[in-house]
């Protein structure tokens, strides 16, 4: 019975070798590519996720590729820039913050820390203001993964996507942008 199960054993491990050669072989990415040196790290120059799309030319909805590998690619390296970019912005912050980013208790870390989260909603207010942006609705959003960021309502006639230097990440929150175009209709109805 014992050897049963090592020949089990070792036939999956063989197994997953040899397909991790066969999908190397057809240039199809790994399961724990990230970081490879065949994939490369040129994703990780852009400041932010927009340079990035325009510098390499992804479609803005690259999350339906038609073609699973370059699709792969994409939603990796999205990922990989994401996370390289909120630690580059973690490091911008001041020393107290970065820590309580470190030990998981920054009010965007959880939704217990909401009551502290709150004067933030203001912060991002008059830092919009100072860039010329007039933003009445800033608030709380509630996210998955018990997180918490700051949803911002923008204007009718505010665009958004043509808006770039609107920060995406502050003081350790990630910000949102909510066309307030629909509402009307809805309240209307």
């Amino acid at each position: 019975m014992v050897l049963s199960l090592n020949r089990t054993y070792v036939k999956r491990i063989v197994f997953r070798k040899f397909i991790a050669m066969i999908r190397q072989l057809l240039g199809q990415p790994q399961t724990e590519s990230a970081g490879r040196w065949d994939i490369g790290t040129a994703h990780l120059q852009y400041d932010s996720i927009e340079d990035w799309m325009t510098g390499e030319n992804v479609p803005l909805e690259f999350i339906k590729e038609p073609d699973p590998i370059l699709r792969d690619k994409y939603i990796r390296q999205y990922g990989e820039l994401r996370r390289h970019l909120y630690a580059k912005h973690v490091g911008t912050l001041s020393p107290d913050v970065q820590q309580a980013i470190h030990q998981g208790c920054h009010p965007s870390q959880s939704h217990r820390f909401a009551d502290d989260a709150q004067p933030y909603c203001e912060l991002l207010q008059r830092h919009l203001a100072t860039l010329g942006v007039d933003m009445s609705n800033v608030q709380l959003g509630w996210y998955h993964m018990d997180r918490i960021v700051l949803t911002v309502e923008t204007p009718k006639q505010f665009d958004v996507a043509s808006s770039r230097g609107l920060p995406w990440l502050f003081q350790g929150f990630e910000v949102k942008y909510i066309s307030t175009a629909g509402k009307d209709v809805a309240e209307d109805l």
